[in-house]
């Protein structure tokens, strides 16, 4: 996974959890105000990729975003976050 503005690529593997969990223990600044997909404070543009949600998202989240409180990646294709 690769985070555009931090220009760095780390490797998640699905015991990294969430891509803000991600995130954060790779010390990549994120937003957030929540952890269950409603507020939508977390929504980070994804340049390449498919993100899979686990869970309900009740935030409304814009065309090319994914909520990172309750994201993940989907697929084996590369993911660039905007981050």
């Amino acid at each position: 996974m690769t985070f555009a503005r931090s220009q760095r690529t780390i490797r998640w593997t699905p015991k990294d959890g969430t891509l803000l969990e991600f995130a954060e223990a790779n010390d990549i600044p994120a937003e957030f105000s929540c952890r269950i997909g409603e507020c939508g404070t977390c929504a980070t543009r994804v340049r390449e990729g498919q993100i899979a949600y686990s869970g309900n998202v009740e935030a409304d989240i814009a065309p090319g975003c994914a909520l990172l409180c309750v994201g993940r990646p989907a697929g084996d294709m590369p993911i660039v976050l905007e981050l």
